[in-house]
């Protein structure tokens, strides 16, 4: 991820949520608002996509949730930016188990051989700063308890590395390794008009699928601004297993424009979840035989 975040910087010179838009315009905020209840929980990390049925999921990644899920306290309050309130618009076909509404994110730290924090780095990242210090604070009472379990097997050879994700346990796919941790009412305001997608830039294919077989699903998070572009500090990669797929994505989103979403007449920022499919039979059909 740390690969890809910083290769995005060269790839998209697009304007931030924070950059000059058009004139002030104003909507009825109360009257657009309903709610949103989510069920937040934590599953194995974004490297999960390499176990099947014959290499599983790590237990130590699921033991390690559990013990976050029982010295949890929620937030008393939990902000977040207006984007986030925002119902999230997500391609057509994509099941991937996110919360959205900017709660979402990767939950890392790395545990001793006996079972303890390995150092004062737990890194954890969504739009919530409240959110994101009480899962802090959880993991710091699991190891003050000796609640974590000792690494082995594929955590262990990582240097003991727990990674977590935030999912919905609603969703589908989710419940089978998900660990249940909270339930959460975020504020929605309702739109007129969702983010449209005005071109559809060629995606390109890097010679290693070709040579080698290779297919991958890319899926990407980012905010649609008021002008239409991708904000930049918003984007995550959600799913993707090929660092040259990972590119190819980022170049075709570089590329794409959107008309906004709109509130009474009025451009807001959209989170905006899309996944790129590249399958071999594809680039070999749109290109000539490979």
């Amino acid at each position: 991820m740390i690969v890809v975040g910083s290769v995005l910087a060269t790839l998209l010179a697009v304007q931030s949520v924070a950059d000059a838009g058009p004139a002030p315009c104003r909507f009825d905020t109360a009257a657009s608002m309903a709610q949103r209840t989510v069920a937040i929980g934590l599953a194995p990390g974004w490297r999960a996509k390499q176990f099947s049925a014959t290499k599983p999921v790590p237990q130590t990644y699921l033991f390690a949730a559990d013990a976050v899920r029982q010295y949890y306290k929620p937030p008393a309050i939990i902000s977040l930016p207006f984007w986030a309130k925002i119902p999230t618009m997500r391609t057509i076909g994509d099941s991937l188990d996110t919360v959205g509404q900017g709660l979402d994110g990767v939950l890392m730290f790395r545990l001793t051989a006996t079972g303890q924090l390995a150092d004062t780095n737990i890194f954890v990242a969504t739009a919530s700063p409240e959110f994101n210090a009480s899962l802090v604070s959880a993991i710091r009472r699991a190891d003050s308890a000796s609640a974590f379990p000792l690494p082995d097997g594929e955590v262990k050879r990582d240097n003991g590395r727990i990674i977590l994700r935030i999912a919905d346990v609603n969703r589908a796919d989710s419940t089978a390794h998900a660990i249940g941790l909270v339930r959460i009412a975020v504020p929605i305001l309702a739109i007129d008009q969702w983010a449209e997608r005005l071109n559809d830039p060629p995606m390109s294919y890097p010679d290693v699928s070709i040579e080698e077989g290779e297919n991958d699903d890319v899926t990407v998070q980012f905010v649609v601004n008021t002008n239409g572009r991708a904000d930049t500090a918003s984007l995550r990669i959600l799913q993707g297993g090929h660092r040259e797929f990972m590119i190819s994505a980022l170049q075709a989103l570089a590329a794409t424009r959107f008309k906004p979403a709109s509130i009474g007449g009025c451009p807001v920022p959209q989170l905006v979840q899309q996944q790129y499919t590249y399958r071999t039979w594809i680039r070999c059909s749109v290109a000539g035989a490979c």
